[in-house]
């Protein structure tokens, strides 16, 4: 009985024993889950935190794609010019190989020669930074400009007697400081034989040589050195100056680099040509880099030089500042005002100085524009094309003045002119009356008419082409073909029609005829009887 008392207090011990331990052990995995809630939530909140990070950074990366596209484009579209040079490298890289070794070729040969034949020579040296070095040299000297163009410097290997030629620059430029009464002064360079340089005034007063001492001396020294030198001077003024100096003188090989990617930021041969008369040099590049895609651009720093250069090329329009080195632009608009081959050239001034008596000075002098220098780029291009557009309709105007019928004054001994007339419209009626009385009995070359005129025939042709806007051989084409269109309107055969218009042969005639309009004379007076012709 005793036995079975105890197993049975024995078994109640070992299950009480078992139930705490399940107890123990379902407390523990409540207390292991509630551990492991707490941290998955934490895990789940760290998670959503990396999540927001990701996606964060994930817009900012593709931000910076984004943005990175933008500039790539962007830079892709500002260098697609430089595509063609970088491929030709190598074909720029053998060109200057070429040019360097013959550079060094040209050095031997003269240091060879200069030993065998015992001159006194300096090295050779290349002429276009001499020549610019002593300019500045000369400026700083004097503190202001020299009145001196240059209107090209050839790219020129020369070994000469350098100090000699330096002293002669040097007289050159002491002698233009100290002249009266020119404006400025033409530099030309030519190496035919040896090295010649001569430096021209305008001076119309008869020339004597100079007799300064320092002259002579400096004339016989050079003449013992195998070389010319020569002073014309005019009262108090140096007309010309020149000098011959023996020389070797070598043409540097032409280093063509393929710059066709930059055909379209400079103007063609269709655009108007703009002369640009600036004398300082920063705003001169200024005008080129913001003009050049849009004009033909010539650039001169002095009054003489942008009238050599009128002279010389002619301009459709003048931007020029309001003070150059050598005068004011007020001064030289009134000559030009006075030489009818230039009076109708649209002048523009530019000014630093926004001042209203300046500004009143330039529409008194007639200017067309008076601009800032600080204006707007397209806005300048703009003002300039507007008034180049507004002459070529003048020129147009008067173009269709010069080439209508006018059957009273073909026949009168004299031209009918106007008082109410301007002088380019009598201009033009008189050229028409001289081709219309010598047509079919002369040979209508610029020489002969213009003798006509008691003018040069340089002065005929810049003339014709400001009027007109067209050359004299242009003007005399069109004013025969306008002939050779009335007489076949008018009922004339084809080869009375060329005899009237001044052409020799008909069947020359006919191909004139029909390159201009696009029908033989034939056709064209098929056309004339049945209906209006419609041709220009």
């Amino acid at each position: 009985m005793n036995g079975t008392s105890g197993e049975a207090l024995l078994s109640s011990f070992f299950g009480f024993l078992l139930l705490l331990s399940i107890l123990v052990f379902c407390v523990y995995l409540v207390k292991l889950a509630i551990t492991y809630q707490a941290k998955l939530k934490s895990f789940q909140a760290e998670l959503t935190q990396a999540n927001k990070i990701i996606q964060s950074l994930r817009q900012q990366r593709e931000s910076e794609q984004r943005t990175f596209g933008q500039l790539f484009a962007e830079i892709t579209k500002n260098v697609t010019w430089l595509a063609p040079y970088i491929a030709n490298v190598k074909t720029h890289t053998d060109e200057m190989n070429a040019l360097l070794q013959r550079i060094n070729q040209l050095l031997d040969s003269t240091k060879q020669w200069n030993e065998s034949s015992r001159q006194m020579l300096s090295s050779p040296f290349l002429l276009q930074p001499w020549l610019k070095n002593q300019l500045s040299f000369e400026k700083a000297k004097s503190q202001q400009p020299l009145p001196i163009h240059i209107s090209e410097i050839p790219e020129l290997l020369v070994q000469t007697h350098l100090e000699l030629l330096e002293k002669v620059f040097s007289k050159f430029c002491q002698d233009v400081r100290q002249s009266t009464g020119i404006s400025g002064y033409v530099l030309e360079i030519e190496s035919q034989q040896g090295l010649s340089l001569t430096l021209t005034g305008n001076v119309e007063a008869t020339r004597e040589e100079c007799a300064d001492a320092s002259y002579l001396l400096l004339k016989k020294r050079v003449e013992e050195n195998g070389g010319e030198l020569c002073c014309l001077h005019s009262s108090q003024s140096i007309a010309q100056y020149t000098l011959n100096l023996p020389a070797t003188v070598s043409e540097l090989p032409q280093f063509t680099p393929d710059f066709r990617y930059l055909q379209h930021h400079v103007a063609d041969e269709t655009k108007a040509k703009v002369l640009i008369v600036e004398s300082e040099p920063e705003f001169m590049d200024w005008l080129y880099y913001h003009l050049a895609a849009d004009f033909r651009l010539t650039l001169c720093q002095t009054w003489q030089g942008a009238q050599y250069e009128l002279d010389e090329q002619g301009a459709e329009l003048i931007l020029c500042d309001t003070q150059l080195s050598d005068g004011d632009a007020a001064s030289w608009l009134s000559t030009l005002k006075h030489q009818p081959e230039y009076a109708a050239i649209p002048f523009v001034m530019l000014t630093a100085v926004d001042d209203p008596q300046q500004r009143l000075q330039a529409w008194q002098c007639y200017a067309d524009d008076y601009v800032s220098k600080n204006s707007d780029p397209a806005l300048l291009v703009v003002r300039l094309n507007a008034l180049i557009e507004n002459r070529r309709l003048v020129q147009q105007q008067m173009l269709s003045l010069s080439l209508a019928t006018n059957s009273a004054q073909a026949s009168s001994s004299t031209p009918v002119l106007s008082t109410t007339e301007s002088l380019d419209e009598q201009f033009a009626k008189r050229l028409r009356w001289v081709i219309d009385q010598h047509i079919t009995t002369q040979e209508l070359t610029v020489e002969f008419v213009a003798q006509q005129f008691h003018t040069s025939s340089r002065s005929l042709q810049r003339r014709v082409q400001s009027v007109f806007g067209l050359s004299y051989s242009q003007y005399l084409k069109q004013t025969q073909l306008q002939i050779a269109k009335d007489a076949l309107v008018a009922g004339h055969s084809v080869k009375e029609a060329a005899y009237y218009a001044g052409f020799t042969s008909q069947n020359y005639f006919g191909r004139v005829f029909r390159a201009e309009y696009g029908v033989t004379p034939s056709q064209f007076k098929k056309d004339a009887s049945t209906k209006p012709p419609n041709l220009a």
